[in-house]
């Protein structure tokens, strides 16, 4: 069996015992996914790794995110469901590292229709954010965000 038909399997270990390296390779990863702007090379200066050890790594070593389960946000819209919305809807949605936990769409009108969705998100702040983006695309008539208990 070659490297690439064996199933991958993960170890998880505290940020105490990781090594340096590891550690290291998850902060330059984190610049990178914070600063658009910035080079690998620069990423690596900044952290104290070389370029290769990054290399090296980069695809072996992740930084774990706990999303707690019970945060699920619930959105309701009555939305003009044209091509150009749905570009828009789908784009939006695609920024966001959530789960979509359940979808439906009803044809309210010969234009409209309503959309039911609930994310699984990892922040309140995180929901309102798509909140305010969803708000700000052309053809929503109305749209209304229900916060976890």
């Amino acid at each position: 069996m070659s490297k690439r038909q064996r199933k991958q399997q993960f170890i998880i270990i505290s940020e105490e015992a990781a090594s340096d390296m590891y550690k290291k390779v998850v902060r330059v990863k984190e610049l990178l996914a914070n600063d658009a702007d910035l080079s690998v090379n620069q990423a690596c200066k900044d952290v104290g790794i070389s370029r290769s050890a990054y290399y090296k790594y980069r695809d072996a070593v992740y930084q774990y995110v706990q999303i707690n389960k019970n945060q699920v946000y619930q959105y309701r819209m009555l939305a003009d469901f044209c091509p150009a919305f749905l570009k828009s809807f789908a784009g939006i949605l695609e920024a966001y590292p959530g789960t979509i936990v359940q979808f439906s769409q009803q044809i309210d009108t010969h234009s409209l229709s309503r959309v039911n969705f609930s994310l699984q998100l990892a922040s309140q702040k995180e929901a309102k954010a798509l909140f305010s983006d969803l708000e700000k695309i052309r053809g929503v008539e109305k749209l209304e965000l229900q916060l976890p208990l």
